[in-house]
Order: structure tokens, then C-alpha cells, then sequence
């Protein structure tokens, strides 16, 4: 009976301690981790804040090979939407961009099974001597009694999202390193000084083709005619790539060698340090050569500005070599 008194007296006692546990743990956490990554911060958010790249690092993937995911709406802009469902230890759930800003992502979690919960999670960036800070944070509530989870929540959460962040800087660090991007490779170069002599004119894409034909010939003829110094293949200028109305601000020219003046036609100099790809292919195909660029510019730090000019030069002569998979097209983004 003394026996009996005493576990009564015990589990009276565990439950007192629950209670005032319950009423005295707050509902409100908070679990933050952070890195710092050697990468410019441009490259780090669309790494960390895009849900395409997210699904390579994050640290829940590997639970359930068999996971199926899907993203909706444009993905690094607000209302993009990553979903999931998979096995017990991932469950169910999605996660929507609810706001973006040069140095933050913030996002809706939302968990479906194995229970239902709701959070707000972040993705904040800072610039710190050349390398990128980044803090990956998640706030949230849990009512009571199920706030006794409060005080776990920092270990249970903060080990996954220093897995997570671990990945990320692995990733992002030797994507910041390389210079190739969608198997395209990226040359820093010196162009010798040349004037590209041609016609330049806003042309609808679908006219594209003929306006370089044409441009080519006629400059062409004329240089020949006064033994001009060409300096390379034909090529074309962009100054303009207008998506919207499906045209582009070109020039289609010929180079030669120093400056250069042709009645008749626009001169157009260029030379000095720039960049270069190697593209071989199809010219319908050559737009991976420029996403590519954009592609490093990025991940090294640079700027797309007015002042760049962007060349396409032509050195396989279509009319001789029939398989187009042999194609050489040089990129150049040159300052002008």
C-alpha cells in the first residue's frame, strides 16, 4: 500500500511538471544554422533560393530515392511551388516562395502527413569579404500540449539544415570554380583589333536568315572589291535580344583588320579582353552558348552590361560541310 502511495505520489508530481511545462514552454520557436560559401551572393541565391537546385541539396532527398516532386509557377519568383510525396520518413508537403528581395527568399512549409503543420522557412544572404554568408531559418508554432516539442526542435531541425547547408556550399563552390557550363567551355581571350564593317538594323527573327545573307554578300563584295584586310569569318553583332516582340537590334559584317570605313555600310570596332565559347551545332541551337555565358558571369562574379558586345562569328561555311553537328560558331562577349 506504502508502494502504491508512492508511484500515486509520482505520477501526480509528472503530471503537475507536465502541466506547468506546458503553460510555461513558450508555443513560438525559432531554429536558424548558417555557412559561408566561397561564391559570389548571385550565384548562391539561385543555388539556394531556386527549387530546381534545391531538390540537389537539400538533406531529405536522400531518405526516399523514390520521392516524386513537381514544380509549379516560374521557380525562383514568388508563388513558384515545390511539392513532394514520398515514403514515412519524407511524407507529404509542398513549399511556396512568398517573397524575394536581393538578399532574401522567403518561403510557406507546408506539411500534409505524416502530420499536418504549417511554418514560414528563409533564406538570407549576405556579402562578407568576397565569399557569400548564408542563413537558412525556419519559424513556426506548436500548440499546446504539443509545444513540448519547442525545446527539441533546434536539434531535430538544426542537424538537417547543417547537412543541407554542407551540400550547398559544396555544390555551389565547385560550380563558382568551373568554367564550363552546359557542357559548353568558357574561354577567357584577346580579340586583335578589327573593325566589322556591315548593316546594321532591327530584324524580326524569322527574317534573321536573310538579312545576315544578304548583309554577308553585300559587304563581302565590296571589301573583295577593295582588297580589304578581313580579319575572320562573318558575323553577327547583337545589341538588342527583344523576347517580347520576338526581334533583335544586329548587325551582319565582316571583319578587317585595324579601323575601317566602307561607303555604303556601318563600321563597327572592336578588340581587347573578353570571353569566348566554342560552339558547335546547328545555329538554331547556339542560344546554350549564351546561356552558358550567362551562365559564368554569374558564377564568377560579372556583370551583363550595355557596354558588352556580343558576337557570333561563323567559321564553318554551311554550303560545304552538310553535317551541321560540325558547325563552328565562335561566341564572343567583348567590352566595347
Amino acid at each position: 500500500m506504502k508502494a502504491l502511495k508512492i508511484i500515486l505520489y509520482i505520477v501526480l508530481a509528472l503530471v503537475v511538471i507536465v502541466t506547468a511545462a506546458i503553460f510555461m514552454i513558450p508555443t513560438e520557436y525559432k531554429v536558424e544554422r548558417s555557412t559561408t560559401i566561397n561564391a559570389p551572393k548571385k550565384l548562391v541565391m539561385q543555388q539556394a533560393g531556386r527549387f530546381e537546385n534545391f531538390a540537389k541539396w537539400n538533406p531529405w532527398g536522400k531518405l526516399d530515392p523514390n520521392m516524386t516532386t513537381s514544380i509549379t509557377g516560374t521557380d525562383g519568383e514568388v508563388g513558384a511551388k515545390y511539392s513532394w510525396e514520398g515514403n514515412d520518413d519524407v511524407g507529404k508537403g509542398s513549399m511556396e516562395i512568398t517573397a524575394v528581395t536581393d538578399s532574401r527568399v522567403d518561403e510557406k512549409l507546408v506539411f500534409l502527413t505524416p502530420y499536418e503543420s504549417e511554418a514560414a522557412t528563409y533564406l538570407v544572404f549576405e556579402e562578407v569579404d568576397g565569399a557569400t554568408k548564408v542563413t537558412w531559418g525556419m519559424q513556426g508554432s506548436n500548440p499546446r500540449p504539443m509545444n513540448l516539442m519547442v525545446p527539441m526542435m533546434d536539434g531535430f531541425i538544426g542537424k538537417d539544415y547543417e547537412a543541407g547547408l554542407a551540400e550547398l556550399k559544396k555544390m555551389t563552390e565547385a560550380i563558382a570554380s568551373s568554367d564550363t557550363f552546359r557542357g559548353l567551355k568558357v574561354e577567357k581571350m584577346e580579340l586583335s583589333p578589327r573593325t566589322y564593317i556591315g548593316r546594321k538594323d532591327t530584324v524580326k527573327w524569322a527574317d534573321m536568315q536573310g538579312f545576315m545573307a544578304s548583309s554577308f554578300g553585300a559587304a563581302y563584295g565590296e571589301l573583295t572589291k577593295k582588297k580589304a584586310p578581313m580579319a575572320g569569318a562573318p558575323s553577327s553583332i547583337y545589341f538588342v535580344w527583344d523576347e517580347a516582340n520576338e526581334q533583335t537590334v544586329m548587325a551582319a559584317a565582316i571583319p578587317v583588320e585595324g579601323e575601317y570605313t566602307l561607303k555604303g555600310f556601318e563600321a563597327f570596332p572592336a578588340g581587347g579582353s573578353g570571353y569566348k565559347i566554342a560552339y558547335y551545332g546547328a545555329y538554331e541551337g547556339s542560344g546554350e552558348a549564351h546561356y552558358a555565358m550567362d551562365d559564368y558571369f554569374t558564377a564568377k562574379g560579372l556583370e551583363m552590361t550595355e557596354d558588352l558586345m556580343v558576337i557570333e562569328e561563323y567559321i564553318t561555311d554551311p554550303t560545304t560541310e552538310p553535317d551541321t553537328s560540325k558547325w563552328l560558331t565562335n561566341v564572343y562577349y567583348i567590352p566595347r
